[in-house]
């Protein structure tokens, strides 16, 4: 008989491992991140992820699976145990055996498997997935019968299950989520990255007030100011498009596009008169306007620069795209830096450029279609078709663009002339 008990008591351990098995399952895959679960499951070939997300779309019929096997295995190893204390120790001992019991299943079936499947949940839900679901084909109609009954009882109180994946982050614990993050090492540039998500969620609750122009630092062109002015205006702004007004900020007369002024400055028109007669029509936008619903506008209208006005119709301020942009990836250093100075329109319809501008912002200022998916800049994009570093002055031709090498220092190509398109030399 001695082997007997052996048997039994080697029973009660499988028994308090299943046990252990199930509390830890239930742990993990309720506790695995829904959000990474998610994407994993897109992917065809994450088997795991795939079934262990068909499980957690009904939750009520995988917790009702786990907790019956769960139950079943925790009863049926107090009987065998009871049963074993009598026949060993005799009836005065069932007291102490149910407290040693509780301790045990207490400890190793629900404490400990508990606590490592919550440091582990990730790994370890991936890793049951395929047990957890032959046992739910298994005992499926005993799991169907439960379910029945349980949401009968809940559907009594007014109580509907929802699945765990169609919970959804709020714009808050997003935040935090983010927040947490940044708490840990992070690597280079991951702040940056972190801080742009933040800036993107923090644009709800930003309005144009936030990062506008105040209304006394606005620079733009007074058609009142002597031309000398007018033109020094000019030269320092970095921006493509100008305020226009007549005397005063709140006299807005429109919008001035840099590339026309360069036209009036190469045929030596540069006036009041002819400024006036090339403005484009203002956008006006009210304080207190988000920030997402004014880059909506700016992307859906197609402009730049709008001006902030207060109830009366009185200009408050300008905000511009670079300003939104700004609040989310923080300062870019080029954006000023840049000004119309930097490009010097000709006489003879040229223009001379510094080398080391961008040929993105020279696309932008003269309207001209140069390449940018190679060099970023000007010179390197002459360096990259000449195949050579020039020795002196040379002229060459780009995507139709025919360009004049003035000046090489060194290994950098510093000052050039470019035609825009059907010009020569």
């Amino acid at each position: 008989m001695d082997w007997a008990y052996g048997g039994l008591a080697s029973g009660i351990g499988i028994l308090l491992l299943a046990s252990a098995f199930f509390s830890g399952s239930e742990t993990a895959v309720m506790a695995v991140n829904r959000y990474r679960l998610q994407y994993r499951a897109r992917s065809k070939s994450d088997q795991a992820a795939r079934t262990l997300y068909k499980l957690l779309a009904k939750p009520q019929k995988l917790l009702g699976m786990v907790l019956i096997g769960n139950t079943f295995m925790n009863m049926l190893m107090a009987s065998l145990s009871t049963w074993l204390t009598i026949e060993l120790l005799g009836e005065s001992f069932v007291m102490l055996q149910t407290i040693l019991l509780t301790l045990l299943v207490l400890v190793f079936a629900e404490v400990m498997p508990k606590t490592i499947a919550a440091h582990f949940a990730d790994s370890l839900a991936y890793r049951v997935s395929w047990v957890l679901a032959m046992l739910l084909w298994l005992f499926y109609p005993l799991v169907w019968l439960v379910n029945l009954v349980t949401d009968n009882l809940l559907s009594l109180f007014g109580l509907r299950l929802e699945s765990p994946l169609a919970a959804k982050l709020s714009k808050d614990e997003l935040r935090g989520l983010i927040h947490a993050k940044r708490l840990k090492p992070r690597k280079s540039g991951e702040d940056d990255f972190q801080h742009m998500l933040v800036g993107v969620l923090d644009l709800d609750s930003m309005t144009v007030n936030d990062v506008m122009i105040p209304r006394q630092e606005i620079k733009g062109v007074n058609l009142q100011a002597d031309i000398r002015q007018i033109n020094a205006v000019i030269m320092q702004s970095n921006s493509m498009h100008l305020i226009v007004y007549d005397g005063e900020v709140n006299n807005i007369q429109g919008m001035l596009h840099v590339h026309d002024v360069l036209r009036l400055m190469q045929d030596c028109r540069l006036t009041a008169e002819a400024i006036a007669k090339i403005l484009v029509k203002p956008h006006f936008v009210p304080e207190g306007t988000r920030l997402n619903k004014q880059l909506e506008n700016f992307k859906a209208q197609q402009y730049s620069t709008a001006l902030v006005v207060d109830e009366y119709g009185e200009v408050c301020g300008a905000v511009k795209i670079e300003d939104i942009i700004e609040e989310i990836i923080g300062e870019f250093s080029m954006h000023s830096q840049i000004t119309l100075g930097s490009v010097r329109p000709n006489k003879d319809g040229s223009y001379g450029l510094s080398g080391q501008l961008a040929v993105r912002d020279v696309n932008r200022i003269l309207g001209f279609e140069l390449p940018e998916d190679g060099p970023n800049t000007i010179g390197g994009l002459v360096l990259e078709h000449l195949e050579c570093l020039p020795s002196g002055c040379l002229g060459l031709e780009i995507e139709g663009y025919r360009i004049e090498v003035l000046e090489v220092t060194g290994k950098v190509v510093q000052k050039v002339k470019i035609y825009p398109l059907g010009d020569t030399v």
